[in-house]
């Protein structure tokens, strides 16, 4: 079957395509291609919903991606260097490998297994993720701090540095409960 993308101001054919696929693979594609499209033409992303979308290697230097929902998005190895991703949710996000260096969130660095420890603001709350993990701070605490926790102890210290960070950027109040 044939499909076209247009553009939704002009109407002009922006892609075509002869696809024998379901509606959902369609559907895909044509989200796939509007991404392309809009970090091309540097789009603001702002509010948009990616909630997971592949963007592994996308070149998102300096994106605007305000309140973005990202979660479940697969960001590894994507540049997100000097993106402004405040109030994005990256819930379940894979951040591997990503360059987040001048980022809007705080890159609490990588633990030996190889998860990056992210901290980013959701409304009024400090969020951590970290591997499949996404925790308030109090959460992340009694997570990586916790006396079952079986894990690498130095990540409880990641968390920490967090905190700090966000306590001197002004994001909570104070890092200590």
């Amino acid at each position: 079957m044939k499909y076209e993308i247009k553009n939704r101001f002009t109407g002009n054919v922006q892609f075509t395509a002869d696809i024998d696929a379901t509606e959902d693979t369609i559907k895909s594609v044509k989200v796939g291609l509007a991404i392309r499209w809009a970090i091309k033409n540097r789009a603001d992303l702002s509010d948009a919903d990616l909630s997971g979308a592949y963007l592994s290697g996308a070149n998102l230097i300096g994106a605007n991606l305000i309140g973005a929902n990202l979660s479940g998005a697969d960001l590894s190895g994507a540049y997100l260097s000097r993106a402004n991703l405040s109030g994005a949710d990256l819930s379940d996000a894979n951040l591997s490998g990503a360059n987040l260096s001048g980022a809007y969130l705080i890159d609490g660095g990588q633990d030996e297994r190889g998860y990056r420890f992210i901290g980013w603001k959701r409304g009024d709350d400090l969020m951590i993720s970290a591997g499949c993990r996404n925790y308030t701070i109090s959460e992340a605490r009694k997570h990586w701090g916790g006396s079952n926790y079986t894990g690498p102890k130095s990540n409880i210290q990641r968390v920490e540095l967090i905190a700090s960070i966000a306590v001197e950027r002004g994001w909570i109040k104070e890092s200590a409960e």
